[in-house]
């Protein structure tokens, strides 16, 4: 079951990388999932929600487990050259956090901060279908996924909330 939940978690942040590496690059923002479609990934989420036998007190309880911390890791480990890539849970939310290594000139931020926001945006199904899971999951009402883009300063380009 965790197992499951991971693989799209892992899934999801594999999105965004894709998503960011086109950005850097100036390039249209990719749309499709790793590994099979937007419906395969959200038949996954939806048969693991009527699976779920465990229920965690916290979100931090929940990405600390064994198997969730393991994949959660690995994906972190792939950081990209572009990227790096860090997660952390703070009171109802899940929090990633994608920051450049390297600094955006002013030049180049409006283009690419565009880009990181339509990616949030055309993604927002998959990032709610991972709330959903979440709340099946968690003793929380209303738990939330935030995406934050940082440059390399640590100034926020994007960000988005969902849930």
């Amino acid at each position: 079951m965790k197992k499951i939940i991971t693989v799209v978690l892992v899934a999801l942040i594999c999105v965004a990388f894709a998503g960011c590496s086109a950005s850097k690059n100036d390039t249209a923002t990719k749309d499709s999932a790793p590994g099979g479609s937007e419906t395969t990934t959200q038949e996954t989420v939806a048969a693991q929600v009527e699976t779920a036998a465990v229920m965690y007190d916290t979100i931090e309880d929940y990405i600390n487990t064994p198997d969730v911390k393991k994949s959660i890791d690995s994906a972190k480990d792939a950081s990209s050259d572009v990227m790096t890539f860090d997660y952390h849970a703070e009171g109802n939310q899940l929090i990633y956090d994608y920051t450049y290594n390297d600094q955006i000139s002013d030049s180049d931020l409006d283009g690419i901060r565009t880009n990181l926001e339509n990616s949030l945006e055309s993604n927002a199904d998959k990032y709610t279908e991972v709330v959903k899971v979440l709340k099946k999951n968690v003793k929380i009402n209303d738990p939330q996924i935030v995406l934050n883009y940082h440059n390399a300063d640590g100034s926020v380009i994007a960000t988005r909330t969902y849930g």
